[in-house]
This record gives C-alpha cells, structure tokens and sequence, in this order.
C-alpha cells in the first residue's frame, strides 16, 4: 500500500472524477485528512497509477481554456506527488 498526499484541490476533483474503478473509488472515499491541510489516500500501487493517468487526462482536457490554469497546475503537482509516493515505495 502507498499514501498519496494530496492538496485540497486535488482530492475536491477527485471526489467529483467520472470513469475510475470501483478500487480507486473507494480509496478516494476513504482518504483522511492529514496535518497540513492535505488529503491522505492509501491504495495500491495500481490504484495509484490510474490516479495518475486520471489526473493526465484532466490535465490534456484541460489545456484548451485558459480558465482552467488552475486545474492544469493542480493535475501536475498531483502527478508529481504520485510519483513521489511511487518512488518512496519502490525504495521501502
């Protein structure tokens, strides 16, 4: 199991996501709030990785208004924290 740490922004989009697996589904459900203000998800490496192709894909929809900035830069850092979270992991 791996935990995500992610911002407030981030979590608020994934609560609202379409088309993630009854898994993911239920990891987002089921994150908590850490210190700090971010939103803890524990799940599976491959939950993970589909969280991150999620958070691609939003940011690629995205990219075409620029009204929607500040959901490209919350989609980036959100991958990033993912692969963080990743690599952390692959070192335990």
């Amino acid at each position: 199991m791996v935990t995500l740490k992610l911002r407030v922004d981030a979590y608020v989009l994934l609560q609202k996501a379409h088309r993630l697996s009854d898994e993911a589904l239920t990891a987002v459900k089921s994150a908590t709030r850490m210190p700090g203000g971010r939103w803890g998800i524990s799940c599976s490496d491959d939950v993970a990785k589909e969280l991150w192709n999620w958070f691609d894909g939003c940011e690629a929809a995205s990219a075409d208004s620029r009204w929607n900035a500040w959901k490209i830069g919350t989609c980036r850092c959100s991958k990033w924290e993912i692969e963080d979270a990743l690599a952390e992991r692959a070192q335990d």
